[in-house]
């Protein structure tokens, strides 16, 4: 990512690293999201589902 930052900026080059790994483009990094594996990061509250 701050290779992607320095070339870019700061906001483009962030925008730029997401969407390459979104995308499959780079690999070798992963997200929070997929580290926890879905489950609840900490300091989030957990939201009710309303019916």
């Amino acid at each position: 990512m701050s290779a992607m930052k320095k070339q870019y900026g700061s906001d483009k080059g962030e925008n730029v690293f997401y969407a390459s790994r979104n995308k499959g483009v780079i690999t070798g990094v992963e997200g929070r999201k997929s580290a926890n594996k879905g489950g609840l990061i900490q300091g989030f509250p957990k939201l009710a589902k309303k019916l």
